[in-house]
């Protein structure tokens, strides 16, 4: 397993990662590499760039092709004391999150807000209600369209009375699975090993 650090990715990705890690995954006679990494939280970004520049990134740190990448919030993979990323946990919880799924939804989200209420999401507070920030129903409507649009899945109407984006990404992903729609690295038997 490779684990990249704060000071690697910022030097290697010219600031715009906190932390990462590369993961090899298997499940049903089926294996890869995902890149789990923290974004930046000083500004928002083009997701579909970010997604496409890290492939390339993970493979010019690592020497691995990476299958996947799961972009994450500063800060929520988990720290050893010295600060640097908890890999064994990152391995432990891996199948158990689903991939990390509902981090990945709460990233998505909060990205998404910034941009339209121009806030860095480094301020954005995930467990805050969303009148702290200014979202209304209509801008809680269209942010739902886009994350159906985005993530090919019908989502019900009691989405829309979820008060945070903690309790949106923990909803939406319940539908994601529910649906079916996940890809194979984010299955329940999916094992997290060394590369």
């Amino acid at each position: 397993m490779r684990s990249v650090q704060a000071e690697e990715w910022s030097a290697l990705t010219n600031g715009e990662l906190q932390a990462g890690a590369i993961l090899g995954v298997e499940s049903d006679d089926r294996e890869g590499a995902v890149l789990v990494q923290e974004l930046d939280g000083a500004s928002v970004i083009d997701w579909d760039t970010f997604r496409n520049r890290s492939f390339a990134r993970g493979l010019r740190v690592t020497g691995i092709p990476v299958n996947a990448v799961v972009p994450v919030l500063p800060f929520s993979l988990p720290r050893l004391p010295d600060g640097r990323t908890d890999v064994s946990s990152l391995v432990s919880d891996f199948a158990d999150q689903r991939g990390f799924l509902a981090h990945e939804l709460e990233a998505w989200t909060v990205n998404q807000l910034c941009g339209v209420l121009f806030l860095t999401p480094e301020r954005f507070d995930r467990h805050a209600d969303w009148a702290r920030h200014g979202v209304d129903s209509a801008v809680l409507l269209e942010l739902l369209g886009d994350f159906e649009d985005r993530f090919s899945v019908r989502l019900p109407q009691s989405m829309s009375k979820c008060r945070n984006v903690v309790q949106l990404a923990h909803g939406a992903s319940v539908e994601l699975i529910g649906a079916g729609m996940l890809p194979w690295w984010r299955s329940p038997i999916t094992v997290a090993r060394s590369i």
